[in-house]
């Protein structure tokens, strides 16, 4: 059910998140529900805020409806709180969820960290507890999302600029060693490994240790297998990066 607008109150400007939040109260007392309701509409007055009144209903709405942050009532009748977010848990939902207690007991707050929530507000709260318990866990959510998206694009310029440098390398190489040019073939191996080992390719450091410490200037079949190998490794993980 959809919860009705707080009454207009004065807030500092600083403290007002214009953002259009996605919040789920998890709640069965009428009383609590309204009052966690007017508080977050003061401070986040574009919020689109739902409730429900037990852990099954939260299932449900969760399962069916985007949503950015649950504040969960951890005793509530059918399926508490602490049920509810390890069942959300384990069906892979990651976004954040905040206890709502009437308990400040150490191992009830530690009940609800182990359950998966991320952090806990003892009732009756204080609008700033609320607030802060909110802008906090959305804080760390957007540096996960940020990490995340950065690491996907590093990942992104390293694969694309392996693609573009390797090939053409890896022609060198073989050429290189057909011709029987030891030297050559140990500066392009050296000249390669850093790239190469930082892609998981499946080689090991004897692999291009064996090929940059051999001693004679003339190619031998050792030489050329070990040289082998490392070709052939390339290939499949270049082939590996291109699907």
């Amino acid at each position: 059910m959809e919860i009705e607008s707080a009454k207009n109150a004065i807030i500092p400007q600083a403290t007002i998140d214009n953002r259009s939040i996605k919040i789920l109260i998890a709640e069965d007392n009428d009383y609590n529900a309204l009052v966690a309701n007017d508080t977050l509409l003061k401070y986040f007055p574009n919020a689109l805020i739902s409730r429900v009144s037990n852990g099954e209903e939260a299932l449900s709405f969760i399962g069916k409806n985007e949503c950015e942050i649950v504040l969960m009532d951890v005793q509530m009748p059918l399926l508490d709180g602490y049920e509810a977010t390890r069942r959300l848990r384990k069906m892979g939902h990651q976004l954040p969820i905040l206890a709502l207690t009437a308990s400040v007991i150490r191992t009830d707050l530690d009940k609800c960290i182990e359950a998966g929530m991320d952090g806990y507000l003892a009732k009756p709260f204080r609008d700033e507890d609320l607030i802060s318990g909110i802008s906090s866990v959305l804080s760390q959510k957007e540096v996960r999302l940020a990490e995340r998206s950065e690491r996907i694009d590093k990942t992104e310029k390293f694969k694309s600029l392996f693609l573009k440098v390797v090939p053409e390398r890896l022609k060198q190489l073989k050429d290189t060693l057909s011709e029987g040019n030891v030297q050559e073939v140990k500066r392009l191996i050296h000249l390669m490994r850093p790239q190469l080992q930082s892609s998981g390719i499946a080689l090991s450091d004897s692999d291009f240790d064996n090929i940059e410490h051999f001693s004679s200037n003339t190619a031998t079949d050792e030489f050329n297998r070990m040289t082998e190998t490392i070709i052939e490794a390339v290939k499949v993980q270049l082939e590996s990066m291109q699907l």
